[in-house]
């Protein structure tokens, strides 16, 4: 049986008793059952990162540095469309802030990404594996394996998404509570544009420094001013 159709398989026992909106969960939990990682997250990827999904705490806290810092394996691997594992030493040379980040607030050492891609070849997301394991060897073993995974996870996410009148895969899990927390994101960079008058570029370079310096995550920091327990004008 292929890698593919064992995933499957694994999958749909999970999905079975679980709603349609489950869907980005059950996917990751197959992925690391299947894969024996210690961690699996997905994402979709545009202007703005957007995590739907991941097994742990420590996962769900890798892939919100990432979109707090604007760097990291998904987003290298969705813009060159291609495969890659990364040990604890090519992280801190590829993405050093995002490789002390990561190894500091978790007990991840290495991680390895995969690009999700439409029927046509466009890359709209990305599956990222996390290992304990500093020489990344438990990634390179299924690196391959996950590639062959992730399409059959982005042809379910598709799917699931085929009822939009505009095809995006994006449209059915931008409900999901990650991608509720980056609305928050985005109405704190309208409030910082307003203040301050910055493009949205800015803004955002502006609340990911602050985050990164006040050990915040970006969805920390835009609940924050959500909540007025900050003002734009305190974002230097």
């Amino acid at each position: 049986m292929s890698i593919s159709d064992r995933f499957r398989r694994v999958h749909h026992a999970r999905q079975d008793d679980r709603s349609a909106d489950a869907l980005p969960t059950t996917l990751v939990e197959a992925c690391a059952e299947l894969l024996v990682v210690d961690g699996v997250g997905i994402s979709l990827t545009g202007e703005m990162r957007v995590p739907l999904a991941a097994t742990s705490t420590d996962a769900v806290t890798a892939e919100a540095v990432q979109t707090t810092i604007g760097e990291g394996p998904c987003l290298t691997a969705a813009a060159h469309g291609t495969r890659l594992v990364a040990d604890a030493t090519s992280m801190a040379a590829t993405w050093p802030i995002f490789g002390s980040a990561l190894t500091s607030r978790t007990s991840f050492r290495s991680v390895a990404s995969v690009p999700l891609r439409t029927v046509g070849g466009s890359v709209f997301g990305a599956v990222d594996l996390y290992s304990a394991d500093a020489d990344a060897t438990t990634l390179d073993a299924v690196v391959d394996d996950a590639a062959r995974i992730a399409e059959v996870m982005a042809a379910a996410l598709i799917g699931a998404a085929g009822a939009a009148e505009n095809g995006d895969p994006a449209s059915r899990w931008m409900r999901s509570p990650s991608a509720n927390h980056r609305f928050q994101v985005w109405n704190a960079i309208g409030m910082m544009m307003a203040h301050s008058g910055e493009p949205s570029r800015d803004a955002l370079a502006r609340l990911r420094g602050y985050a990164f310096s006040h050990n915040l995550t970006l969805d920390e920091l835009a609940g924050r001013l959500a909540d007025r327990q900050l003002r734009p004008e305190t974002i230097t």
